[in-house]
């Protein structure tokens, strides 16, 4: 196995990881964007709140108006 395969080996495992840690931060709240806000329509993959379709960088970090669906205490 050369140098080249064992580097693109040990990327695609740490990517791999990189995405279930990011997925299970969202799933549970910690990481608050648009996925996990209530304004978020799944079905029309569009913001209620503001009645559009935010920008990447917005869907991926969320904006002042995150809800949370549920109540943390």
């Amino acid at each position: 196995m050369n140098t080249e395969t064992i580097h693109e080996r040990n990327r695609r495992i740490l990517v791999d990881y990189k995405l279930k840690a990011q997925a299970e931060l969202i799933r549970r709240d910690v990481w608050q964007c648009c996925l996990n806000c209530m304004n978020w329509n799944k079905g029309i993959q569009r913001c209620d709140y503001y009645v559009a379709v935010p920008p990447p960088a917005i869907i991926v970090s969320g904006c002042a108006m995150h809800e949370m669906d549920d109540i943390p205490f």
